[in-house]
């Protein structure tokens, strides 16, 4: 979305440039000035709402991801790795002190 509207602004700078060199020096200031102004906010509304729609999404995979190993869906990291190395301490037996 955010090439797009630049796009846009560019081709109403070069459209507003074109009308100074035209002899529409009023509608191509007016259509330039409109153009730098519009672009600029639009281009900051999309990236603040972009960075907070990141940063919510982010916040949300989190906390699937706890609510997953709290439930037990999702195995705890190195659980299994865990307890296979507390069974085969208890297989083999203690070595003999002299």
């Amino acid at each position: 979305m955010m090439p797009v509207i630049l796009i846009w602004g560019v081709v109403g700078v070069a459209w507003s440039i074109h009308a100074i060199r035209s002899e529409l020096v009023g509608w191509g200031i007016t259509l330039l000035a409109l153009s730098l102004i519009a672009t600029f906010i639009i281009l900051l509304v999309l990236s603040t709402s972009l960075f907070g729609n990141n940063k919510r999404e982010v916040r949300e995979i989190c906390v699937a991801l706890l609510v997953g190993v709290r439930t037990g869906v999702i195995p705890r990291p190195g659980a299994e790795s865990h307890a296979q190395g507390v069974r085969s301490q208890r297989a083999t037996p203690a070595p003999e002190r002299e």
